[in-house]
């Protein structure tokens, strides 16, 4: 798995070409947490035009090789589903932020107090909430059939901008490339359905607003009936 960006010369400096957010995103620079590490850090890419695995989309994209990349799906598993359940509580607000997230893990963990849940519908007792993220080939890019589900009904393409508009922002270009990458499906306010929180993003709806589109007991997978709350983040 790559996990650097190219170097140049016999002291190992990076390429001049490469920005410098680029390099820190591919080389976790930032690796012992804090506001600029996210998920999107540790979720690895497979290139299909070179055959490589990168260890996240930062790294193809320094080496000039994201522009087809095989697309996966992802599901959570989530501890105390029943309490969660139960309780209303939206995991999205109250676990899958990143001040909860475990760098390296594709994991979030929060210890969720009495007084946090509403109505007191724990009666004051305390639970530890723990989600972990699985990701898997996309059937589509493995030569398999895909299975008709709600994949099929979801927006999966960004919003198109005005040709004569100003040229789309870092963020806008991020929420694209992500838009297209995995499927996770969320439902909007508006009850339409996404194929992830990135293509909801880029269709103007807020990531705090998506709820998942699938779960069964205590795990979140694509394309069943859902009761429960996730977002994939910013």
């Amino acid at each position: 798995m790559v996990s650097t960006c190219p170097r140049r010369g016999t002291k190992d400096e990076p390429a001049p070409n490469i920005p410098k957010t680029v390099l820190d995103k591919c080389e976790n620079a930032n690796a012992g947490g804090g506001s600029l590490y996210t998920y999107h850090l540790d979720l690895p890419v497979h290139s299909l035009a070179s055959n490589t695995t990168y260890a996240n989309y930062f790294c193809a994209l320094c080496h000039g090789d994201a522009a087809d990349l095989m697309r996966f799906n992802a599901s959570v598993t989530c501890t105390n589903m029943d309490i969660v359940r139960t309780c209303g509580i939206n995991v999205v607000r109250s676990v899958l932020g990143e001040e909860n997230y475990s760098p390296g893990k594709l994991r979030w963990s929060k210890y969720l107090r009495g007084r946090e849940f509403p109505d007191n519908c724990t009666h004051g007792a305390s639970y530890p909430i723990s989600c972990q993220m699985d990701i898997r080939e996309d059937p589509r890019d493995a030569g398999g059939d895909v299975a008709e589900c709600l994949n099929s009904q979801a927006v999966d393409t960004c919003a198109r901008r005005d040709p004569d508009g100003d040229m789309p922002s870092e963020r806008e270009r991020m929420l694209k490339v992500f838009c297209g990458l995995y499927a996770f499906v969320v439902v909007g306010p508006d009850q339409r359905l996404y194929k992830n929180p990135h293509c909801a993003a880029c269709n103007g709806v807020k990531m705090n607003e998506t709820k998942c589109a699938a779960a069964t007991s205590e795990r979140l997978v694509l394309g069943e009936q859902s009761n429960g709350d996730f977002q994939l983040g910013r």
